[in-house]
């Protein structure tokens, strides 16, 4: 029997690659990449205002709101005009959903899917098959601005990929992908695993910081060549870290690379090959940095929320959507020539802010994870940190031996007195390989605790 889920990925597959959606897309990129930034902004106001008016018009959860709020999209003038509609947090879109839907969208015809749930409760989404032809033409030209060829053979290390045997991957796409399951990486399976990459011999590798971390860790510590002919690695959907950078060059031998993206499918920013900066692509979605109160952040290196407009996916409008994830505002413009909105870097991705004894927030993750490229570091196979109260983190660590769980404490603690002194009391348990959630994408930090409404320990 096919499997359904192999089934649907190559239906969308053959279609994206073959829809006139995907070459007409590939078209419009390539035609307006190096366009002035007053060209940009017109080409993206348009957009910007054709999806709010269809919002306004067809679904009733925004006309509903954006009456409330006293705005009507048919009165934009401006891309600064979004400011004044109303904002759309995850909570709100979950509880509205059926309302947010454009009266137009039939269900039967729809295809249902779930974000990977990195907040604990996933979001349904629909969408047509003309959103995956979409969205596979602005992956293409991503990679070419990247450098990377995104018709080469891949080997995607991501999710899961098993059956009731035990086998967990398969080559998809026509011979083109190599999937392999990141949620099942023992030590005999990454044996296995290294073997069948070798075989295949792929040009990119498509996986999760953590994930390339772990693969890259087992080479190294079992003296394992690096694999001929392996040019890139692609790393999106965590923070890519310098020294997680240095350290899979440094094992794989190839180049790495990654992006700023999401299921929702709102906000797309990628790296080129002339800096780390993220580009937001402008035709992809409407994108805004915004602090705590609403205003929109404009000075260099100031730290907002991203909140995205998406031009696409009609049956079910993301309109002023608040991700939970945080860039760094930039003014500066790349060699590359292409005058598209910056963010210097991204940061924490919403999960990484943690509360400190006193009620600040402090985002632990660049911080925390620049100082564990170390001995005791690769003696840990994953850790995870979860923040349950105000001024305490737990540390979820499954190490390589349990005998090195002492130093593993000991590191941990001493990291956060140096790094944090007196702002958190430090834990460290044991994580079994069988306590992992599937859906968490290996994320590094899990924040229980509302980060705007929490106060201070008494």
């Amino acid at each position: 029997m096919i499997n359904k889920k192999f089934l649907l990925r190559l239906i969308r597959y053959i279609y994206a690659k073959t829809s006139p959606t995907y070459h007409r897309t590939i078209r419009l990129l390539q035609s307006t990449e190096y366009l002035s930034e007053e060209s940009l902004q017109q080409l993206q106001f348009r957009h910007l205002k054709n999806m709010l008016v269809h919002a306004f018009e067809k679904s009733h959860y925004y006309r509903e709101t954006f009456r409330q709020a006293g705005v009507d999209p048919h009165d934009m003038i401006e891309l600064d005009d979004i400011q004044a509609f109303p904002l759309l947090t995850k909570q709100q879109y979950r509880d509205n959903l059926d309302k947010i839907m454009s009266k137009d969208a039939k269900k039967p015809f729809l295809i249902r899917m779930y974000t990977g749930g990195t907040t604990g409760m996933p979001l349904p989404l629909y969408r047509h098959l003309n959103d995956f032809a979409r969205e596979e033409a602005f992956i293409d030209y991503m990679y070419l601005m990247m450098g990377v060829d995104p018709f080469c053979k891949t080997v995607y290390l991501r999710g899961e990929v098993g059956d009731k045997k035990g086998i967990y991957h398969y080559v998809g796409n026509f011979g083109k992908t190599l999937y392999l399951s990141s949620h099942n990486m023992t030590d005999k399976n990454l044996e296995l695993y290294i073997k069948l990459i070798r075989d295949y011999k792929p040009r990119l590798m498509y996986a999760l910081p953590s994930v390339a971390m772990i693969l890259a860790g087992y080479l190294e510590r079992n003296h394992v060549a690096p694999f001929a002919g392996l040019r890139w690695a692609i790393c999106p959907s965590e923070n890519l870290y310098e020294f997680q950078i240095k350290y899979i060059q440094k094992v794989l031998q190839c180049q790495v690379h990654t992006f700023y993206g999401h299921g929702e499918h709102a906000v797309l920013a990628s790296r080129c090959t002339k800096s780390t900066m993220y580009h937001v692509l402008p035709l992809y979605g409407y994108a805004e940095l915004i602090d705590e109160d609403g205003n929109l952040i404009t000075q260099e290196g100031g730290l907002g929320e991203i909140v995205a407009t998406s031009f696409t996916n009609p049956c079910c409008p993301f309109i002023r959507y608040r991700t939970g994830d945080y860039a760094i505002y930039t003014a500066k413009k790349c060699p590359c020539g292409r005058n598209y909105t910056m963010w210097e870097k991204i940061e924490g991705r919403g999960q990484a802010v943690a509360i400190a004894k006193n009620g600040g927030r402090i985002s632990i993750g660049s911080d925390l994870l620049c100082t564990i490229f170390d001995r005791t570091y690769m003696k840990i196979k994953q850790f995870k940190i979860e923040q349950r109260r105000v001024g305490e983190l737990t540390f979820q660590v499954i190490p390589h031996k349990n005998r090195d769980m002492i130093e593993i404490r000991k590191f941990f603690e001493r990291v956060f007195d140096e790094q944090f002194p007196g702002s958190f009391n430090v834990k460290v348990e044991r994580l079994e390989e069988s306590d992992l959630n599937q859906r968490d994408k290996h994320l590094y930090f899990i924040q229980h605790v509302e980060c705007k409404d929490a106060t201070p320990n008494e």
